[in-house]
C-alpha cells in the first residue's frame, strides 16, 4: 500500500529528525514537508508510533493511504527551479 506522509513541525531538529527516520524507511521527499512511500501497513504503524513519539506535543503529523486508482490519477506541477524534478518525475506535468 501507498501513503502519504505529511507534518508541521516548528522545531528545526525535530523536524530534521523526522525526514531522516522517513528517508531511512524507504520513503521519498514529495514535497519540503510532505513523503510518500510504498509499505506495508504494519510498517506504517510502526512508523506512524515512531513518529509520534519523535513529534510529542511539537507538532502535527497525518498519514493518508493512497489507493492504486488514485495513484494513477495523480497529477504534478512543477514550475521555475524544480526543472530538473521533471526527468525524475513520471507523472503528468502540465
Amino acid at each position: 500500500m501507498r501513503y502519504l506522509i505529511a507534518y508541521d513541525i516548528r522545531d528545526d531538529d525535530i523536524r530534521r529528525d523526522v525526514a531522516e527516520l522517513l528517508k531511512d524507511s524507504g520513503a521519498v521527499r514529495i514535497q519540503y514537508s510532505a513523503f510518500e512511500i510504498e509499505c506495508s501497513p504494519t510498517l506504517i504503524e510502526d512508523l506512524f508510533n515512531a513518529l509520534r513519539r519523535m513529534i510529542g506535543d511539537e507538532g502535527k503529523l497525518i498519514v493518508i493511504p493512497i489507493c492504486e486508482k488514485d495513484q494513477k490519477r495523480r497529477v504534478s506541477m512543477i514550475v521555475g527551479a524544480y526543472r530538473a524534478e521533471r526527468e525524475r518525475m513520471k507523472e503528468v506535468i502540465f
